[in-house]
C-alpha cells in the first residue's frame, strides 16, 4: 500500500532558480521558487500572473536603442536613436519627429553611428535636455526649443571655438617633469618639448602654455610644434619692457621686441632705429649692448581633456547641481564637474567652491569608469570596482574637498546602465553573469560603506551580458516593481523586489518569432525593440494582462468577418482573441487581412504571437521518520490550483474547463476563481508540475497542493 503526503506552495515569490539549486530543499527560498517561471509576472502577495502582451508601435531601423524620457507626467516620450539619426515618439507610440542633422556654431552636421557605437553609446537625461556620449564623438544634446520642437545640437562647450576652451577642462598627458620652452613670444612660435610628446594628431588642436590657449599649426615633429597665437605669448621674466626706437635704456632692463625675442641691457645707452636681432651677446643697438636673454622651459602646460584626439566622456550625469562627465579613451579614469548651477561651464578657475572639478582616479590598476549614477552619492562604476563620491547637506562636494572612495571590487558591465531600484543601485558586474545590488551600509558620514551582493545569486542562467536596463516602479494597475534585464542573446530577465519582505526574484521572458533588444521605461509605460526575422520593431508592454495576451498585436474594431490593419504581421500565423474568446490561430494574408472562420464575426478582434506561459514547481520533497523522499519514485496524485480571474490553465497534459453544459456558449466564458483538482498520474523520482496555457487568456496562480504517493 502506497504512501501519500500533501504538501503546499502558498508562494511563488522566489521566482524561478537554477537547476543547480533543484537539489537545495535546506534553502529558505526552495517552498516559494520554481523550476520555470516564463513569461509571468508576480504580485506582491506572492501569486503569478500571465505577463502583459506587447502592442506593436511601428518598425525601427537595424540597431536602434531606444531611452525613455520623463519631462512631466502629462509629457513622455521615447528616444530610438538609429545610425543616421533619432526618432522621437510620445507615450502613446506616435512619432514627433526624426533627427538627423547636429546644429552647431560651425554649420550643421549630419549624424552617424555605428553599430557598435549605437551598443557603448550612453544617455543622460535632465530637465528638458538629453545628452548622447561616446568615446569617440563630442557630448551631443537632445532638446526642446522656445517653441517646444526637437532639436539636436552640439553645445558651444564641444565646439572648436575660443569661447568654448575658456569653459572646457585640460590636462596634461605628458610627464609631471616635461617641460615646453618657445623660440619666440609671438605667434609662429615652434614649441620645443623636453620629451618625445608630439603626433600627427596634434595638427590643429588646442595647447595651454602658461595659461594662454595657442593653437597648434603645425606638427614638425615629436618634439617641435609651431603654434599660432592671438596675443604675445607668456613668460616668466618680470619688468619686461617693449623695446622702442631711440629709447634709453639701464643696465638688466629686460626688453622683448616686436620678433618675439627677450634682450637684456649689459651697456646703458639711447637705443638706434632697428631693434637688435639674433641669439649671441654683445649686440650693439644704438649705444646701448644687448644680450640674447634665452627664454626659460616650463611645466606649466595642458591639453584639452576632450578632444578628437584624446577622446570625449562616455558618461555623464546631473548631481548636486553639476553636470558630470567621466571616462575619456586617453583619460579613461578622469572624472569632471561642471560649475554649480553652470552645467556648460568646466573652467577650474581659482578653487572657489561653486567651481569646475577635475580630478583623475587612482590605484593600483586604471580603472576605467562605465557609467556614473546620480543615488545619495555620485556612485561611480569602473571596470576594476565601485566607487563613491561623499558629501552630505552641510558639506557639498567642492574643488578643495572632493574625493572618490573605492569599496567594491567587482567592475561593471560596459553596456547596461545601473539602475535604481528598492532602496539600492542595481547593475550588471564586468563578467556579464551576475547582477549585483550596490547598496550603501552606513548612515553617518564616519561609517559610510556600500556593498555589492549579487542578486541573482539563485538564478545566474538568466543573466547572460546584460546589454539594457530598465526599471518600472509601478503601475495604477499593477504596483510591483521590476527590473528588465535584457541580455546580448535576445533573452530577458525581469526582477522583482521587496526588500522589507526579503523578495528577490526572477522571472523569464521570452516572445516568439523574436528576440529581445532593448528597454526602456517612461514613466507608467516601459517600450521594447525586438528583433523579428531581421526586423526590428517597438513595442509598448500593456498595462496588464486583462488588457492584452499577446505579442506584437493589433487591435482592429470593425464589424464583420474580414479585419485589415495587420500590415506588419504579413505572411504570418498568428493568434487571434476577442474579448473573452480565442478564436485559434490564422494566417494573415500578403495584404494584412484576416479573415475568420465562415459563421464568426465579432466588432473588434486582436491578432499577434502567442508567447506561451509555463510554471515548474521544483522537485517535490517530503520529510518523513526514515529520512527525506526527494529521490524516491512517487506519483502526483493530484493538484489542487487555488486560481483567481483565469480563463485558460492546464496541469501537466489536463486542462482545466469550468464550463458545464447549461452554460450559455453564445457568450464568452467568464474567468473563474476558487480552487480546483486536477488528477495526473505516472511515477517519476522528482515529482514537478507543469503549468501552462492553451490559449493566450488571463490567468492567476495564488497556490498549488499537491497529493504525492510513493
Amino acid at each position: 500500500m502506497s504512501t501519500q503526503f500533501s504538501t503546499i506552495q502558498s508562494t511563488f515569490a522566489a521566482g524561478e532558480v537554477d537547476p543547480l539549486m533543484w537539489a537545495r530543499s535546506d534553502a529558505k527560498s526552495y517552498l516559494g521558487a520554481c523550476a520555470a517561471a516564463l513569461n509571468v509576472l508576480p504580485v506582491n502577495q506572492g501569486g503569478l500572473v500571465r505577463r502583459p502582451g506587447t502592442y506593436h508601435v511601428g518598425t525601427l531601423n537595424a540597431n536602434s536603442r531606444i531611452f525613455g524620457f520623463n519631462f512631466a507626467d502629462d509629457q513622455r516620450f521615447i528616444f530610438a536613436i538609429y545610425a543616421a539619426g533619432i526618432q522621437v515618439y510620445t507615450s502613446a507610440g506616435v512619432l514627433v519627429t526624426t533627427l538627423t542633422s547636429i546644429t552647431y556654431s560651425g554649420g550643421p552636421a549630419t549624424f552617424a553611428a555605428s553599430t557598435t557605437q549605437l551598443r557603448e553609446m550612453q544617455i543622460t537625461a535632465a530637465g528638458d535636455s538629453i545628452f548622447l556620449t561616446h568615446n569617440t564623438w563630442r557630448p551631443m544634446l537632445v532638446r526642446r526649443d522656445f517653441a517646444g520642437a526637437w532639436e539636436l545640437v552640439l553645445p558651444v562647450l564641444m565646439t572648436d571655438t575660443d569661447a568654448a576652451y575658456l569653459i572646457r577642462p585640460w590636462h596634461k598627458f605628458a610627464d609631471a617633469e616635461v617641460t615646453l620652452v618657445p623660440d619666440k613670444l609671438v605667434t609662429g612660435a615652434t614649441l620645443t618639448s623636453s620629451a618625445d610628446h608630439f603626433v600627427a594628431g596634434h595638427a590643429s588642436t588646442r595647447l595651454q602654455y602658461r595659461g594662454v590657449t595657442l593653437t597648434i599649426t603645425s606638427v614638425t615633429d615629436a618634439k617641435h610644434v609651431v603654434v599660432s597665437s592671438t596675443v604675445p605669448l607668456p613668460h616668466d621674466e618680470t619688468g619686461v619692457l617693449d623695446w622702442a626706437a631711440t629709447t634709453a635704456y639701464v643696465v638688466n632692463n629686460i626688453v622683448r621686441t616686436a620678433a618675439g625675442h627677450l634682450y637684456i641691457c649689459t651697456v646703458a645707452g639711447t637705443t638706434g632705429a632697428v631693434a637688435p636681432t639674433g641669439t649671441g651677446t654683445g649686440i650693439v643697438d644704438g649705444t646701448v649692448t644687448w644680450n640674447y636673454r634665452a627664454l626659460n622651459p616650463t611645466t606649466s602646460w595642458a591639453e584639452p581633456a576632450w578632444s578628437d584626439l584624446r577622446g570625449y566622456p562616455r558618461t555623464a550625469v546631473y548631481h548636486e547641481q553639476r553636470l558630470w562627465f567621466a571616462g575619456t579613451t586617453e583619460l579613461p579614469n578622469g572624472l569632471w564637474a561642471s560649475r554649480v548651477g553652470d552645467y556648460f561651464n568646466f573652467s577650474v578657475g581659482t578653487g572657489l567652491d561653486d567651481e569646475a572639478i577635475g580630478i583623475v582616479l587612482v590605484t593600483d590598476r586604471i580603472p576605467h569608469i562605465r557609467h556614473l549614477h546620480s543615488a545619495r552619492y555620485l556612485e561611480v562604476f569602473t571596470s576594476i570596482g565601485e566607487w563613491f563620491v561623499p558629501s552630505s547637506e552641510s558639506v557639498p562636494i567642492t574643488p578643495g574637498n572632493v574625493a572618490v572612495k573605492r569599496q567594491t571590487p567587482y567592475g561593471c558591465s560596459a553596456y547596461a546602465p545601473p539602475c535604481h531600484l528598492d532602496g539600492a543601485s542595481l547593475f550588471a558586474d564586468r563578467t556579464g553573469r551576475a547582477v549585483r545590488e550596490y547598496k550603501l551600509d552606513g548612515t553617518s558620514s564616519a561609517a559610510v560603506a556600500y556593498s555589492a551582493e549579487s542578486v541573482s545569486l539563485l538564478a545566474p542562467h538568466l543573466i547572460r551580458e546584460p546589454v539594457a536596463m530598465d526599471v518600472q516602479y509601478g503601475t495604477p494597475e499593477r504596483p510591483e516593481q521590476l527590473a528588465f534585464i535584457v541580455n546580448s542573446n535576445g533573452s530577458m530577465a525581469v526582477f522583482h523586489s521587496i526588500r522589507s519582505e526579503k523578495v528577490a526574484a526572477w522571472y523569464r521572458w521570452t516572445t516568439p518569432n523574436g528576440l529581445w533588444r532593448d528597454v526602456a521605461c517612461a514613466g507608467d509605460d516601459t517600450f521594447l525593440v525586438v528583433e523579428r526575422d531581421g526586423i526590428w520593431y517597438l513595442e509598448l508592454l500593456a498595462a496588464s494582462q486583462d488588457e492584452l495576451c499577446l505579442d506584437c498585436a493589433e487591435t482592429v474594431s470593425l464589424s464583420g468577418s474580414s479585419y485589415p490593419g495587420f500590415a506588419h504581421l504579413a505572411g504570418e500565423v498568428v493568434s487571434v482573441t476577442s474579448p473573452g474568446w480565442s478564436l485559434g490561430l490564422y494566417t494573415v494574408s500578403g495584404f494584412g487581412v484576416i479573415t475568420l472562420d465562415d459563421g464568426l464575426e465579432f466588432d473588434e478582434i486582436t491578432a499577434g504571437y502567442d508567447y506561451g506561459t509555463q510554471i515548474k514547481t521544483l522537485p517535490a520533497i517530503f520529510e518523513q521518520r526514515a529520512g527525506p523522499i526527494g529521490s524516491r519514485v512517487k506519483r502526483i496524485v493530484h493538484a489542487m490550483l487555488r486560481i483567481q480571474d483565469t480563463a485558460s490553465i492546464s496541469v501537466g497534459p489536463y486542462p482545466l474547463i469550468p464550463r458545464t453544459t447549461t452554460d450559455d456558449f453564445s457568450v464568452a466564458p467568464e474567468p473563474v476563481t476558487g480552487a480546483y483538482r486536477i488528477y495526473q498520474g505516472g511515477y517519476d523520482r522528482l515529482g514537478q508540475v507543469t503549468i501552462t496555457q492553451e490559449s493566450p487568456l488571463p490567468m492567476s496562480v495564488l497556490a498549488l497542493e499537491l497529493k504525492v504517493a510513493f
